[in-house]
C-alpha cells in the first residue's frame, strides 16, 4: 500500500516493489548453492528502510509512507523457495497533507513466494485547504460525500487507530529473455476513527462507520524486459479493489502500469523503482467511468549490516 490527500496509493504500486526482487531459476544438482538474498537482497541481518512517495490524480493527493525495521533471515536453506525468507520488525508511517499514521509492524516471509505482515498504527486527521481533505463527520453510509459537498472549510480534527493484516503472494517466472512477474496484495483492515457515527476514509475512498472493517486487494501481472544488465522495464495491468464490509460499497479500478526496476541503484539503495499507473474506475460511489492516475517511486535503503 500506500499517502494521498484523498486516498491511498498504494499501495498497489508500492506493493509491486516487493515483487521487484528477482527470483532465480532452479539451480542444477551439481551447481554450488547460491547465497540467500533475505534482507535488502543480501545475506545476513540488516537495518532497512522501505520508502514510497506517490502522487495521485482523481482524487488529487500525495503521500509518503515507509517502514524502518530490523530484518533477519528466516530459513537459510539453499533454493528459490527459501532464498528470500525473513522476519522483519519495526516502525511504520504514512504521512499526507491531511493525515498521518505512526505505529509498528511485524513481517514474516515464510517462503520466497509469500509475505505476511501485521501493522498497528495510531492516526490523526486534520483540515487542509483542499476539498474532502480532513475529517468529515457523517450520519450514515448513504450521506453525500462528493468533494463539492465536503469543502475544506468544514473539515475537522480526529484521531483513531488502524490495524492491517496483509498477505502477499508473488512470483517471477523466466521465459527466455523476458520474465512474467505477478503480485497480489490482500489486506483485511480495521479502522476506529473519531466520534461521529460515520466518516469518509481518505485512504480507501469509502464511507466507514466509526468502528468498521474493509477488505482491499491489489493484483498486478507484468512482463519484465531487461534494458541493461542492471535495469529492467516492467509493463502490464492491474486491478485495485476496496470493499466496505458494513456498507457493501465497492471501490474498484483497472488499467495499465509501467515501472523501471533498478535492483542495485547504489550499495545502500536497492530496488529503486519509479512507476506510472493509469486506469479507470469500474465501481465507485461517484467516480465510476472516470480516470485515475498514480505517479511515484519506491525503494529500500540498506541502512546497516547487523551482527
Amino acid at each position: 500500500m500506500w499517502i494521498l490527500l484523498g486516498a491511498i496509493v498504494w499501495t498497489p504500486a508500492a506493493r509491486a516493489s516487493e515483487s521487484a526482487e528477482r527470483e532465480q531459476p532452479l539451480a542444477s544438482e551439481n551447481a554450488p548453492p547460491k547465497a540467500g538474498q533475505h534482507c535488502a537482497g543480501q545475506e545476513g541481518s540488516h537495518l532497512v528502510w522501505h520508502q514510497l512517495l506517490v502522487g495521485r490524480i482523481n482524487p488529487l493527493g500525495i503521500e509518503h509512507s515507509g517502514r524502518f525495521g530490523v530484518c533477519t533471515p528466516l530459513i537459510e536453506r539453499p533454493g528459490i523457495l527459501f532464498s528470500r525468507t525473513n522476519v522483519e520488525v519495526g516502525a511504520v508511517h504514512q504521512l499526507a497533507p491531511a493525515y498521518g499514521h505512526l505505529g509498528g509492524y511485524l513481517q514474516i516471509t515464510p517462503l520466497s513466494l509469500l509475505q505476511l505482515r501485521a501493522e498497528l498504527s495510531a492516526l490523526r486527521y486534520w483540515p487542509f485547504p483542499v476539498n474532502r481533505s480532513g475529517y468529515f463527520p457523517l450520519e450514515s453510509y448513504q450521506d453525500e460525500h462528493e468533494p463539492d459537498v465536503l469543502t475544506y472549510e468544514i473539515a475537522e480534527h480526529a484521531q483513531g487507530m488502524n490495524v492491517n493484516l496483509i498477505a502477499s503472494p508473488r512470483f517471477r517466472v523466466p521465459m527466455g529473455p523476458v520474465a512474467l512477474v505477478g503480485l497480489d496484495v490482500f489486506s483485511f483492515e480495521y479502522w476506529a476513527v473519531g466520534d461521529a457515527p460515520y466518516y469518509v476514509n481518505p485512504r480507501r475512498e469509502l464511507v466507514l462507520a466509526r468502528r468498521d472493517k474493509l477488505i482491499a486487494n491489489e493484483a498486478m501481472l507484468m512482463a519484465e524486459i531487461p534494458l541493461t544488465d542492471g535495469l529492467n522495464l516492467r509493463v502490464g495491468g492491474y486491478d485495485a479493489l476496496a470493499y466496505g464490509i458494513g456498507s457493501e460499497v465497492v471501490n474498484n479500478s483497472v488499467g495499465g502500469l509501467a515501472m523501471v526496476n533498478w535492483p542495485e541503484a547504489h550499495a545502500a539503495l536497492r530496488n529503486l523503482t519509479p512507476f506510472l499507473r493509469m486506469g479507470a474506475y469500474t465501481h465507485h460511489p461517484f467516480r465510476e467511468g472516470q480516470f485515475v492516475l498514480y505517479l511515484g517511486a519506491l525503494g529500500t535503503f540498506d541502512v546497516a549490516a547487523l551482527p
